[in-house]
């Protein structure tokens, strides 16, 4: 099945060219210049990755991210923007953004991550973890990408969900930044892990406020996840 792709950039070139080479990719590429005509296609059609630019004449990406999340939790989102100001970035991974590319732009490397992207979720679930995971006072629903605490939900991004079942996965082990950016975001670490940091705090914020598991900051090292606060580290849990 081809993998199909919507992208909403107001520079025409830009999208021409972009449109052009995921389409030599293998991918099926929607394009709109606005997000106004781009509405009825967003909420009616679900695509394997949305690529967003920030500032469009009528909306921002951002906004846009807001209501595809709404409507398709599970969607994989990228901002692809001039903006490239660490809290731009920031605000961007907090309203949902799964990835972040600045202009100017390489779309070899582009597509090399929707491309990582799509293997990583082609590996998927449910042939590794039962459709429900129990562990600790956390229930996880793997076929609904829930999860719940009692009778809480937690609400999170798809990121987010991401990154606390791996943690819940591989509990009791330190994981590295680039583990975590190889893993969950399916490329390799190239220095820049604030995007890890972002994620891993927005999750243990939202985890900490109903749990009792904490995932905690091994300096140096990366983050472990622990059922109340740890106080030894065993020298062979890393990873």
């Amino acid at each position: 099945m081809q993998n199909n792709i919507l992208l909403i950039e107001d520079t025409v070139n830009i999208a021409k060219i972009l449109k052009y080479d995921l389409d030599q990719a293998g991918f099926s590429t929607t394009v709109f210049y606005d997000g106004a005509s781009a509405m009825d296609t967003i909420k009616s059609i679900e695509f394997s990755v949305y690529i967003l630019d920030w500032m469009l004449p009528d909306t921002t990406g951002v906004e846009l991210c807001q209501i595809i999340r709404q409507k398709f939790p599970a969607a994989h989102i990228i901002m692809l923007t001039a903006r490239a100001e660490e809290f731009d970035k920031i605000e961007a991974f907090n309203e949902g953004v799964d990835d972040y590319m600045t202009k100017p732009f390489s779309s070899r490397e582009l597509i090399a991550r929707i491309k990582a992207y799509l293997r990583k979720k082609n590996l998927s679930l449910p042939t590794e973890v039962s459709t429900t995971i129990n562990y600790a006072d956390l229930t996880i629903f793997t076929d609904k990408i829930e999860i719940w605490c009692g009778q809480q939900q937690l609400i999170l991004t798809k990121k987010e969900y991401e990154l606390l079942l791996y943690f819940v996965l591989h509990p009791q082990k330190v994981i590295t930044r680039d583990k975590l950016l190889d893993r969950i975001w399916g490329y390799d670490y190239d220095g820049e892990n604030r995007t890890v940091d972002v994620h891993v705090f927005k999750v243990r914020n939202k985890l900490e406020k109903v749990s009792t598991l904490k995932i905690e900051t091994i300096r140096g090292m990366g983050y472990i996840l622990v059922n109340g606060k740890t106080t030894t580290l065993p020298t062979d849990d890393f990873m």
